[in-house]
């Protein structure tokens, strides 16, 4: 299982903000994956056959299912929202530093329209 980074260093390419927008990233690409596998029709003939002979198995098999669905659908939500955020701390590095003040706004903006969107 994937981690996402727990200590952050600015610029630090390992523990930064880029490590943790490209876990997400990944994180999403590997349950999508994960899921699709898992729905797939040879999947769910084990399931029902978990299922008709009354396996101890089926019931942990689906919650783990539902579970992956569950992180599958959490991670591409966070990735989604994180890949403005991305693009636009991406630009950081190729400007002075004397500029970056001016490029505040937009950042915030990027945070508070993820924050509103991400209640509920």
């Amino acid at each position: 299982q994937n981690q996402p980074p727990t200590f952050m260093y600015p610029g630090d390419v390992a523990t930064g903000t880029k490590a943790e927008f490209t876990f997400w990233q990944l994180q999403a690409r590997d349950l999508e994956s994960i899921d699709e596998q898992l729905r797939s029709s040879q999947v769910l003939k084990v399931l029902q056959v978990l299922d008709l002979s009354k396996s101890t198995y089926c019931k942990p098999f689906q919650d783990l299912v539902r579970r992956v669905a569950s992180a599958r659908r959490e991670a591409t939500i966070v990735h989604k929202c994180l890949r403005p955020l991305s693009q636009e701390l991406d630009l950081y590095r190729h400007v002075p530093f004397i500029q970056i003040a001016r490029m505040f706004a937009p950042v915030l903006k990027i945070v508070d329209l993820v924050y509103r969107n991400s209640q509920g």
